[in-house]
């Protein structure tokens, strides 16, 4: 840079960075003397450079704080009130409730007599959706192993399988396999309580009421 020393010439180059010198050069050299018969307009082509240099430095700047923007995410330090908290929780717990009561549940049906397990059967065919409460398996007679190992394997597939017992029990060696394989056999002497209770197990309480208006019906006279 001799701009100091004031020995520009006719025909000399001006190359200055950034920008801003640029401009000042092209402002200076109306200083020097001769410069003024120059037959190519030097003020276009400092502006054309200093544009250029401009636009460049933009797009650099662009280019530069595009992948930061996009890469930073700033945290979020707001914690959530109590009352918040407490709703987030409800949601969740709903909705682990519905998904609970979604799933099926699964009973092992015995009956003494093929009379008694037909008006059983009746009964939860007519009140109790298959996909609500389902029958694994059912009979007539005392339960056996093949019961509880039928009962086991739905219950490793679907979550729960108790075993349900009208005017019938099981044998010792059945009921220490039911309690090995961590069965359950309910044992019931009353048509209704049997009934209730698995229909509450299925979360199914319009059944349930169907169930104890019947049982008022035959009650009255």
């Amino acid at each position: 840079d001799r701009k100091s020393a004031g020995s520009f010439h006719v025909g000399d180059w001006l190359h200055a960075l950034p920008a801003k010198n640029a401009r000042w050069l092209a402002e200076y050299r109306r200083t020097i003397v001769g410069f003024e018969s120059l037959h190519m307009s030097f003020d276009a082509v400092a502006a054309d450079a200093a544009e250029a240099a401009e636009a460049r430095a933009a797009k650099l700047a662009k280019r530069r704080r595009r992948p930061i923007a996009s890469a930073v995410e700033l945290p979020n330090t707001s914690a959530p009130s109590p009352v918040e908290a407490h709703d987030d929780q409800s949601a969740d717990l709903a909705l682990a409730d519905e998904r609970e009561a979604k799933e099926p549940f699964n009973a092992i049906l015995r009956a003494s007599a093929a009379g008694e397990l037909q008006a059983l059967i009746d009964f939860l065919d007519r009140y109790a959706p298959k996909d609500v409460l389902n029958l694994v398996s059912f009979g007539v007679g005392a339960p056996t192993s093949t019961d509880i190992f039928k009962a086991s394997e739905a219950r490793s597939m679907a979550g729960r399988c108790d075993i349900f017992l009208f005017n019938v029990g099981p044998d010792v060696h059945v009921r220490m396999l039911a309690k090995r394989q961590g069965i359950k056999v309910r044992q019931y002497d009353v048509f209704e309580d049997l009934l209730r209770e698995m229909l509450k197990e299925a979360r199914l309480p319009h059944a349930v009421y169907e169930l104890r208006q019947m049982a008022r019906d035959r009650e009255d006279p």
